[in-house]
């Protein structure tokens, strides 16, 4: 159970560097001949490719007007993550999901290549996310980030809480003991840059396998979404990539900050998540400007996907929730 519980991290990001080192000491299954391409090759009719300051940023932007939600992918992911809870939510306003350095179809520059920094280092992600509100001409934003996207979700609101209208995280990979234990030990890993293509080759392989561990009913993962993930794979760079992405990965102490937000704050979580433990909750209690916790039931780790009706719902909650109070003190 240990070793499935490690292969679903790695696929999903709550403590992906201890699932690499395991699964490094396993035989990998053969490489199996493929083309690379270019995202833009990969792109959905509804893609968009976004320059920020030299960085191509593949997004998918939905609805007009406000409130902005956007919406961040934790490790392994992308904004296909969101699909089915987009177009409920584009009705309410605009919708903007887009993928982070190293997954998905934004382009892989090198770690130095950025004027901005370090792309793949989340601080910088951080950053990266309110320079692509700047280029989307958006003011501000309800920011939601999922699993490891939770951290760059909240780093944009603790550093830009101008920008940031409201924060929802959504089954938060933050800053895991295994994280901290085993980080020392990957980065130092003499063979990384050739490790890591055969662990996401063994990995892929066994890729449905370990979104089932992943949610409570294993009927929401189909071909279709197996698929999504593996898409990245497929992408001119991605080896080189996941390497960067994963060296750049340190703790944080977020854990220990949430006093410091300065914005309205919902945490959702799954009570069936087996990747992240719905008892950090406790250390979220601290937030001076708290709406509410939600514990979704028969879900686990991806309740975007899992129960996207009844996740939408709970960000119509939040949402008229910031509504009322804009609308309150307009009137006081």
């Amino acid at each position: 159970m240990q070793r499935r519980t490690r292969l679903a991290a790695l696929a999903l990001g709550a403590a992906a560097p201890v699932a690499l080192v395991t699964v490094a000491r396993r035989r990998a299954d053969p490489a199996q001949s493929r083309t690379l391409l270019p995202p833009e090759a990969l792109a959905d009719d509804d893609s968009t490719f976004i320059d920020v300051d030299g960085l191509r940023v593949h997004a998918k932007v939905a609805g007009q007007g406000d409130p902005t939600v956007v919406l961040i992918h934790g490790f392994a992911a992308g904004a296909f993550i969101w699909r089915q809870v987009m177009p409920p939510l584009a009705r309410r306003g605009t919708v903007v999901a887009f993928d982070l350095p190293g997954f998905g179809l934004t382009a892989r520059p090198a770690p130095d290549a950025w004027p901005r920094g370090n792309p793949y280092d989340p601080e910088v992600q951080a950053d990266l996310t309110v320079a692509l509100l700047d280029r989307l001409g958006i003011d501000r934003a309800v920011l939601v980030g999922h699993s490891a996207g939770a951290r760059v979700a909240m780093l944009a609101a603790l550093r830009y809480s101008e920008r940031v209208s409201g924060l929802v995280l959504v089954t938060p990979a933050l800053d895991p003991p295994s994280l901290r234990r085993s980080l020392a030990l990957l980065v130092r890993a003499p063979a990384l840059d050739r490790l890591l293509p055969r662990v996401a080759q063994s990995a892929s392989a066994r890729a449905a396998y370990i979104l089932r561990y992943a949610v409570y009913d294993r009927a929401v993962v189909t071909d279709e979404l197996v698929k999504a993930y593996l898409t990245a794979l497929q992408v001119d760079g991605w080896d080189a990539a996941l390497a960067c992405a994963v060296r750049a990965a340190r703790p944080l102490g977020l854990l220990d900050r949430f006093g410091e937000l300065q914005v309205p704050f919902m945490a959702i979580f799954g009570m069936y998540d087996r990747i992240v433990n719905p008892r950090q909750v406790v250390r979220m209690t601290t937030v001076p400007d708290l709406f509410m916790f939600v514990f979704m039931e028969h879900t686990g780790h991806l309740p975007q996907v899992e129960k996207p009706e009844d996740f939408v719902d709970f960000i119509e909650d939040f949402l008229n929730h910031l509504e009322q109070r804009a609308s309150e003190r307009s009137t006081s």
